[in-house]
């Protein structure tokens, strides 16, 4: 059991794309680079007296703390590594220690996609707990995220949402938790769930066996016999 606390609307960059959208923030960043820091900077502030009020108030009580972003295609980032440490790792890095002011608990990241060249500057930056671990983007095999980061990070999430879950056999379902379990659970470190949000066109008898599956196989210490 732990209590989680979750910042949706305190970070810059999420709140940026949500005012103006993503083709307007990332245009922003090359065209008028000017008036994309003058709102990130209005943004940051009204993001630090969200913590001030939210994480101010239950810091000392909370396990595991959300912040957000979706930096990733199927295939790599929105945006270069260049223009990420540039346009958006700063308001990452000044929101984190300003968070870190009010409650050392886990820090959680949510960034879909292929964020494979992101990964080592989260870890600099203090991300304890890296979500949701799509399997099928590009670099994000659990396999290898748990060999590269696995010392660094615990992982949270890495079902497959956009094929096998909608799409697969209930057995099938089954094979991919156990093999999921294997890769990441290895070792401690991780949190089973999805990669993303359960759709509607999937078959209520995949979720069932996903969840047996996890209940059976999911608990530490690992049934070591049962997810090889």
């Amino acid at each position: 059991m732990a209590i989680v606390v979750d910042t949706l609307l305190s970070f810059p960059f999420l709140m940026y794309s949500m005012l103006a959208g993503y083709e307007r923030y990332f245009l922003d960043m090359k065209l008028n680079p000017g008036f994309y820091f003058a709102l990130s900077d209005k943004l940051l502030e009204i993001g630090f007296g969200i913590v001030d009020s939210f994480v101010g108030a239950v810091g000392d009580c909370i396990d595991m703390i959300c912040t957000y972003d979706d930096l990733g295609t199927q295939e790599g980032l929105f945006c270069s590594i260049e223009d990420y440490r540039k346009f958006i790792q700063p308001y990452e890095e000044q929101m984190l220690e300003h968070i870190r002011r009010y409650t050392d608990a886990k820090i959680y990241r949510h960034c879909c996609g292929s964020i494979y060249e992101l990964i080592p500057l989260f870890i600099d930056m203090g991300v304890e707990i890296l979500n949701p671990l799509q399997p099928r983007a590009k670099n994000m095999e659990p396999w290898r995220l748990k060999k590269e980061f696995g010392s660094s990070l615990a992982f949270f999430g890495g079902m497959d949402t956009q094929q096998l879950l909608p799409r697969g056999t209930p057995a099938e379902v089954k094979r991919d938790v156990e093999a999921t379990i294997s890769a990441y659970g290895r070792g401690g470190g991780y949190i089973f769930g999805t990669a993303t949000n359960i759709e509607p066109d999937t078959p209520v008898e995949n979720i069932v066996a996903m969840f047996e599956a996890a209940r059976a196989l999911g608990s530490y210490p690992l049934q070591r016999e049962k997810v090889q």
